[in-house]
């Protein structure tokens, strides 16, 4: 359900704030570039906000000593990043409980702030987004968390205001670092906040909903120039080039050719710099509306082939035969992909490439969690179960249980999806799971010898001879034509 079907909200030009899904992320992330470029003078001191953060961090660092552990490092624990999970955003399609950055990645943090000091003492960072450039680890989603963190106190008020506009109730709830000071802290807060249901309902505490304008939003692997393969030609990273042995350099691997260059840029963080500021400007916000990759819509898509579907008539009611039941509900899904326009959903309109596994896995989950609402069949999205996490878990009582596994054609570790889901099985002591196979070209589905079909079914048959019992249903989702037009 979204922030605005819960409370009711019908929507004016005012409103700017991106409308989240409250049970679970969605996946765009907030591009500072873009917060910084925003118009209204509401936002015109972002800027100076997130570069006073990390003064504050470097001198915090000059200040102390690094601790041998860095749990205990006053710059670290200052640096290291919290999943605000008020937010909704990320890549945790299941729920916003992420989990931020751990102490290692905010020491190497540390490390590289304290490099960048050395060319600009009084505002060492000019771009948050050089932590990419210099910290493996640190990734766009990472630096929108970073972001909506250090900006937060600023988004609390933007919150508030959207909800006195449209009466919506607020109640007090506990904000994690709400806010940062001087010299070197984050504040815990009692906040007035809309509440989010779903997490209030999941965690037992009261947590609240933080909302974001939406045109501050970029897709979580949008595609943007990328910083190695500008580093090998740009005229403004000679001196990085002039340090390698070029030779020696053409014959590593893309990732020894990336390791190469983030070393060298340790020495040489003008060349970041030098990239960031080309990027800067450049930066255009997902088309939330229109939703071209299918980043947004997708409770509304699974929730039309659950409108769609049969399978209260094909299924009935889940009895003993409980792995029946659950096979014929990943079946029906397979149908309404195939013949009920589901695979539209599954392209993008922008690029003409699927989408990428979480979304498929994120639709499937709300057609599967509609159904079995009906019956009262428990569903559980990527449950630990010991030897990792399985993406769906169906259950009624303690007797009847089965797993379901969705994967993608293409994904690299399909064939070995049998074996895992086997360990599942083990793990659980579940009786039956199936694995669930998108694919999106006829090779992918092509029955040949030798093909990749062929050999998942080979696989789930070698795992029924070993006495669990898994089997593999395959689902068409390769463009189809409209009925008039094969006529």
């Amino acid at each position: 359900m979204r922030f605005s079907e819960h409370y009711g909200i019908k929507r004016s030009d005012a409103d700017d704030w991106f409308d989240p899904i409250l049970g679970q992320d969605t996946m765009l992330a907030a591009d500072p570039y873009l917060a910084f470029a925003d118009a209204d003078p509401r936002w015109s001191g972002l800027r100076d906000r997130v570069f006073d953060f990390f003064r504050v961090a470097h001198q915090l660092a000059q200040r102390t000593h690094r601790a041998a552990k860095p749990s205990r490092d006053p710059a670290v624990k200052f640096l290291r990043c919290r999943e605000p999970q008020e937010f909704c955003l990320g890549v945790a399609t299941r729920s916003p409980a992420g989990h931020g950055t751990g102490f290692s990645i905010a020491a190497q943090m540390v490390a590289a702030l304290e490099q960048l000091a050395q060319n600009h003492p009084d505002t060492p960072v000019t771009h948050i987004e050089v932590f990419r450039l210099f910290v493996p680890g640190v990734a766009f989603d990472l630096i929108s968390d970073m972001f909506c963190n250090i900006v937060k106190q600023e988004l609390i008020a933007y919150t508030q205001d959207v909800a006195k506009r449209h009466n919506i109730p607020m109640e007090q709830v506990t904000v994690k670092g709400a806010r940062w000071m001087e010299p070197g802290r984050w504040i815990e807060e009692q906040i007035r906040l809309p509440l989010n249901p779903a997490r209030t309902e999941a965690t037992g505490k009261a947590t609240g909903v933080l909302l974001i304008p939406e045109r501050w939003l970029r897709k979580l692997n949008d595609p943007n120039e990328d910083f190695y393969s500008w580093a090998e030609y740009a005229e403004e990273a000679e001196s990085l080039r002039t340090a390698l042995n070029l030779d020696a350099f053409e014959e590593l691997t893309r990732a020894e050719k990336v390791k190469a260059i983030r070393d060298l840029t340790w020495k040489h963080p003008e060349v970041a710099e030098a990239f960031l500021d080309k990027q800067e400007g450049t930066r255009e916000p997902y088309d939330v509306e229109s939703d071209p990759d299918g980043v947004v819509r997708y409770p509304e898509v699974g929730m039309d082939l659950f409108r769609l579907s049969t399978v209260d008539q094909l299924l009935g009611e889940p009895g003993d035969d409980f792995c029946a039941w659950v096979g014929a509900l990943a079946r029906q899904f397979a149908h309404a992909v195939e013949q009920q326009g589901g695979w539209k959903a599954l392209w993008e309109r922008r690029t003409g490439e699927h989408v990428v596994e979480e979304i498929t896995q994120a639709i499937a989950n709300v057609f599967f969690r509609a159904h079995c609402d009906q019956k009262d069949v428990q569903v559980s999205r990527e449950l630990d179960v010991g030897r990792g996490l399985v993406d769906f878990h169906f259950s009624r009582g303690r007797k009847f249980r089965a797993l379901i596994e969705v994967k993608h054609m293409d994904h690299t570790r399909l064939v070995t999806g049998a074996g895992q889901l086997a360990q599942y099985l083990v793990s659980e002591q579940v009786n039956c799971g199936y694995l669930l196979c998108v694919g999106f070209t006829s090779d992918h589905l092509y029955t040949g010898e030798g093909t990749r079909r062929s050999r998942v079914e080979a696989a789930c048959e070698a795992a029924r001879q070993d006495k669990h019992n898994i089997r593999p249903i395959f689902v068409d989702a390769t463009p189809k034509q409209s009925a008039s037009k094969t006529k």
